[in-house]
């Protein structure tokens, strides 16, 4: 790890440009953080020297240094952790020791993320939730997130319904855009093919939000491709039903090809 966070801090570095460095060419200060979440206690070494061979006295000087912050939840209380705090709020989840607890928190994520001004991490905090510490309580904790699925279905129709709301009131608007320059052109069937691609175009926009919100950027991309290569009479509205029904992007993008 000691190795990986000197990677990475030279990448970052590395991707400065001139305007980021100080006034006189200097790199700003990067600090090196590494939460760990699991049971048994750290051991790895926190400084880059430390996995070095033992050298010379005269050349310790030139040895390298790299130390990185470490945070080990399990070991934090997070009664005493500051109230409005990421950090805090995951040490919260992962020392939950029931379903009933952690269903609990859940209850006060959106007004907690709400009041320290962070209300897009709630569906990070939830996938997070859902497909890795409701496995943690066997039986009841598979309850869980079936109750949680479900509502995530829910939002997604949901969603749907207002991406088609959307589209509808897309509709209009090519349709009033049609009136208007159907006298020059006449353009009966430029006003149909309009109506239906202001549909198309506000579900496909959902499945790539949802797709990169589920999967991340780079699954967004690749969604992207297949349904531009998808005819424009698909049924989106399936394809965006297989986002929560599939684990991995991988399985996803399976899914949609063969359809």
């Amino acid at each position: 790890m000691a190795l990986r966070m000197m990677e990475y801090t030279a990448a970052i570095w590395e991707r400065l440009e001139p305007d980021d460095l100080g006034p006189g060419g200097e790199y700003p200060f990067v600090l090196p953080v590494v939460v760990y979440n699991g049971g048994r206690p750290w051991t790895a070494p926190t400084d880059i020297g430390d996995l070095l061979a033992p050298v010379p006295k005269e050349l310790l000087g030139y040895r390298p240094r790299l130390r990185y912050l470490l945070v080990e939840i399990q070991t934090k209380e997070p009664a005493a952790l500051p109230p409005d705090n990421v950090l805090a709020m995951i040490a919260r989840f992962e020392q939950a020791p029931t379903a009933e607890a952690t269903e609990e928190l859940i209850r006060s994520l959106p007004d907690w993320l709400t009041r320290i001004r962070l209300p897009e991490l709630e569906e990070p905090f939830m996938a997070w939730i859902t497909h890795v510490l409701t496995q943690r309580h066997s039986e009841r904790g598979r309850e869980l997130q079936r109750k949680l699925r479900k509502e995530e279905e829910a939002k997604m129709t949901t969603l749907i319904d207002r991406a088609r709301q959307w589209g509808k009131e897309r509709d209009q608007e090519w349709l009033q855009k049609g009136i208007e320059k159907g006298i020059e052109r006449g353009i009966e069937r430029g006003i149909e093919k309009g109506i239906e691609r202001g549909r198309a175009e506000g579900e496909r926009a959902l499945v790539r939000r949802l797709a990169r919100d589920r999967f991340g950027s780079h699954a967004a991309r690749e969604v992207s491709r297949v349904l531009d290569e998808l005819p424009e009479t698909a049924e989106v509205p399936d394809i965006v039903k297989t986002i929560f029904e599939c684990e991995t992007a991988e399985e996803f993008l399976r899914r949609i090809r063969k359809s």
